[in-house]
Parts: structure tokens; C-alpha cells; sequence
């Protein structure tokens, strides 16, 4: 009996530890789209992401046109942590205030 205890302890053990991990999203509070917020993501995104997001890519991993796209600036935030396809995760690479100054300018050109 004590062995059937045991064997459920541990499995309970096990589920209750996998149920405790966490997805962290870096993100930064939401400020407003001010000239200066979209001239800094300006330049973010000019440093890292037009070599797979401009015409003349130089990428293997081509990345659309953002211009041509109509995404939230919270769905833009969330590919830019995570990555998405080939595009890699750029949470480890970019503070949350260049994050998120890079999705307001990237939803700035979107038509």
C-alpha cells in the first residue's frame, strides 16, 4: 500500500511541477507613438531588421514586406520576443523600450 501511495506522490509531484512553468514576455509599459518613440524604433528596426524585411534582402530568411501588413502593435511585439518561421527570437537582443519602440514604428508603415 505504502509502495501505491508513494508511486501516486510522485506523479502528482511531477504534473504539479510541470504545471508551474512560465512563458516571460519581455515588454515594456505602453507609451504613446510620440515623433521621438518612432525615430528610435526608426533606427531599430534599420539596425536589425531590414536586411530580411527590405526589398533587397541579404537574408536567407526573407521576411515580408511589413509595410504591406496590418498587425497590431501587440501582435508585432509578440513576434519580435518569440520570433516566428525563420524570423529568430530578439527578446535576448533588444531591451523591452527598443522592442516596443521597434512595433510602434513597424505599425506606423503598415497601410
Amino acid at each position: 500500500m505504502n509502495k501505491y501511495l508513494f508511486s501516486i506522490a510522485i506523479v502528482a509531484s511531477c504534473i504539479a511541477a510541470s504545471c508551474k512553468t512560465k512563458t516571460v514576455v519581455t515588454t515594456a509599459p505602453k507609451v504613446a507613438a510620440t515623433p521621438a518613440l518612432l525615430a528610435q524604433g526608426n533606427k531599430v528596426y534599420q539596425t536589425n531588421c531590414v536586411g530580411c524585411h527590405a526589398a533587397a534582402s541579404y537574408s536567407d530568411c526573407k521576411g515580408p514586406n511589413l509595410a504591406s501588413m496590418t498587425l497590431s502593435t501587440i501582435k508585432i511585439t509578440k513576434v519580435i520576443n518569440n520570433g516566428d518561421g525563420c524570423m529568430p527570437s530578439f527578446k535576448e537582443n533588444l531591451s523591452a523600450v527598443d522592442i516596443n519602440a521597434v512595433a510602434e514604428y513597424v505599425h506606423s508603415i503598415q497601410r
